[in-house]
């Protein structure tokens, strides 16, 4: 990203972060895929330029690993930062760590709406364990919560949730109803193909003030007329993204490779011009 987090004694310029992110965009919506860690060396400050603004923003979480206090404070504060810039924030495939937060911070999703999350279950018959994304509209019926069956997908077994129960899906009973929920949804399933597919943010592009370049989609009412036919389920697979496909912000140095091998070119001299000394002073 732009700027380097320089805490505890660390060596200046070097770029500690564990996050990765991508961008797309359409003429309906804006979506930024984040990876990896959100930890005291995020740098989310540095993605407020390139996500710019405008009208829906989506952000896809489904590769966060993991968040810790530092990290959870920096997200709070992003997400603050980002609810003036857009008229509409919706967070989905939101993987436990990130449920878990949302859970116990207030604030963790203020001002977004949340389309789908993922469900960690567990089958004690199979003594199998997976993770299932649900869209948090099919759970509310009435204003009331109400939970679908896990289904294993084997005779006599069924999954359970492998969390408390009351406590995942707590967040339940205070979101707020999202406008359009249909039109939302539709937006995830568009949004999160778009991601998957999204060339990686270099550092390069995260200067002050610049705006990094993203894949550009066809018009969201193009989109639309295929994705119309593909109604969203309660549960999927987690989407995943190929090994290669995330690449870290902190891009190579151009040269660094350069300079690797003139310092090892210098080691080598100094080491035979060490055992020439030791040979001339043995005769």
């Amino acid at each position: 990203m732009v700027a380097s987090m320089n805490s505890g004694g660390t060596e200046p310029g070097k770029n500690l972060s564990k996050l990765k992110g991508r961008i797309a965009q359409s003429d309906g919506f804006t979506v930024i895929r984040l990876d990896g860690v959100i930890d005291e060396h995020n740098e989310l400050s540095a993605l407020l330029d390139p996500v710019g603004s405008g009208g829906t923003l989506l952000i896809d979480l489904g590769g966060i690993k993991r968040l810790n206090s530092v990290g959870v404070r920096d997200w709070v504060n992003w997400l603050r930062a980002l609810r003036p810039r857009w008229k509409q924030l919706v967070l989905f495939d939101c993987p436990p760590p990130v449920m878990n937060e949302v859970n116990f911070i207030k604030n963790f999703a203020e001002g977004a709406h949340i389309t789908t999350f993922a469900v960690p279950l567990f089958c004690p018959l199979c003594n199998k364990e997976e993770s299932r994304i649900f869209a948090t509209a099919g759970l509310r019926v009435n204003g009331r919560v109400k939970l679908p069956n896990f289904a294993c997908g084997k005779p006599a077994c069924e999954n359970a949730i492998d969390d408390d129960e009351e406590s995942y899906f707590g967040f339940l009973e205070s979101l707020p109803d999202a406008p359009e929920p249909a039109r939302l949804m539709q937006l995830t399933v568009l949004a999160r193909t778009a991601a998957a597919t999204a060339p990686p943010i270099a550092r390069t592009e995260l200067g002050a003030g610049q705006r990094a370049s993203a894949t550009r989609l066809q018009p969201l009412e193009q989109l639309g007329q295929r994705a119309s036919n593909q109604q969203p389920t309660s549960t999927s697979a987690i989407p995943s993204l190929p090994s290669d496909a995330a690449v870290p912000l902190d891009e190579r140095v151009p040269g660094r490779g350069d300079w690797l091998f003139v310092a090892a070119m210098i080691a080598m001299v100094a080491v035979l011009g060490v055992l020439i000394y030791l040979i001339l002073t043995l005769e």
